[in-house]
């Protein structure tokens, strides 16, 4: 492939096309923040606001107006909390009804028994409220550039195409339902 048909085809550029919102949840602790920093460092005049309140909002909404809901975490740590945190958002922090999430994998080189995974396996997160009590889940013990190819293959050679959920352009209506909701129960 040619640089430019690289660019064309990047998951990012895929998922802008297709209106697929992309959070990063520990953007002070990564190279995101690293390079924030130093642009503002540069620019000072040019400010970029992180709302990390904003980001917990708009996928808990996502979540709570979603009839099913399903997660493929690669790896660990923050992205896998902060995609698990939103039925514990819903049900604990605002008190809404939702049942947990319905499907789940995890591809991950770590294991629970030696401290890995912070211990949090399918199971515990089902105990959690994290999961539905009937989820579907797995976890793939093996290294990401192995799994998600094999995935990716899979789910392109045998899924059916389905229609796009463009899910960005519906989440500010998604926040307002969620909050409206919230508010019924004050």
């Amino acid at each position: 492939m040619k640089d430019d048909e690289l660019k064309n085809n990047s998951i990012l550029v895929q998922a802008y096309k297709s209106e697929v919102p992309i959070f990063c949840p520990s953007p002070g602790d990564s190279t995101i923040g690293m390079d924030l920093a130093r642009y503002s460092a540069q620019n000072s005049d040019l400010p970029i606001t992180i709302d990390p309140n904003k980001d917990v909002l708009q996928t808990a909404a996502l979540v709570y107006v979603s009839k099913k809901t399903a997660g493929i975490e690669i790896g660990g740590g923050a992205p896998k909390n902060f995609f698990m945190q939103t039925q514990p958002m819903i049900q604990e922090v605002l008190g809404l009804k939702k049942a947990g999430h319905d499907y789940f994998i995890q591809i991950t080189t770590d294991s629970p028994q030696w401290g890995g995974l912070s211990g949090a396996t399918p199971q515990e997160a089902i105990s959690w409220g994290k999961l539905h009590t009937e989820a579907r889940n797995v976890v793939v013990y093996c290294d990401a550039t192995i799994a998600m190819p094999l995935i990716y293959g899979y789910a392109l050679n045998e899924v059916e195409k389905r229609e796009e959920k463009r899910l960005f352009s519906r989440i500010n209506n998604a926040v307002e339902i969620f909050k409206s909701d919230f508010k019924k129960g004050l």
